[in-house]
């Protein structure tokens, strides 16, 4: 029988707990630092007339976004056509992988929820891009607001 109470592994343990506390106190640190900077967009937004986008949808448990919002977030950040297995790495990358026993399942699941939104489009088979919505043109006759905040009569 192997003896597992030696000194060595006390140490490692001792060390491997001390590790655990500084780590969880810097997650605690940013998850401050991110709920401050949340707020702050939700200010920024509430200034410029902009009601905060209803998708972002985070996990009450840790902070980390839903799967959708997750592929929402990384699609935005970085426009370009993506594959399932590039889209898997970089949610990876973040620490947002989708959760349960077949996750490349999962992702592929939430990539299609996004396309039949209309969150996403198919580019080619396989391959995924952010839906940009398209801006409808100002009526005729209704005012438009100058960067300098003057505001004229559309024609």
């Amino acid at each position: 029988m192997i003896d597992v109470s030696n000194s060595s592994n006390e140490a490692t343990l001792e060390a491997l707990r001390d590790k655990l506390a500084i780590a969880e106190s810097e997650m605690a640190a940013l998850q401050k630092r991110i709920d401050a900077l949340r707020t702050a967009c939700t200010e920024v937004e509430a200034l410029m007339g902009q009601a905060p986008d209803p998708k972002i949808v985070y996990s009450q448990k840790d902070g980390v976004p839903n799967a959708s919002e997750a592929v929402r977030l990384v699609m935005k950040a970085i426009p370009k056509v993506w594959s399932i297995a590039e889209l898997g790495n970089e949610l990876a990358s973040r620490g947002w992988s989708p959760k349960g026993i077949n996750p490349d399942a999962s992702l592929r699941a939430t990539v299609h929820r996004l396309t039949k939104a209309g969150d996403l489009r198919v580019v080619d088979r396989g391959r995924y891009q952010i839906a940009v919505a398209e801006e409808s043109p100002p009526a005729v006759n209704s005012p438009t607001i100058s960067p300098e905040g003057a505001v004229a009569s559309s024609q």
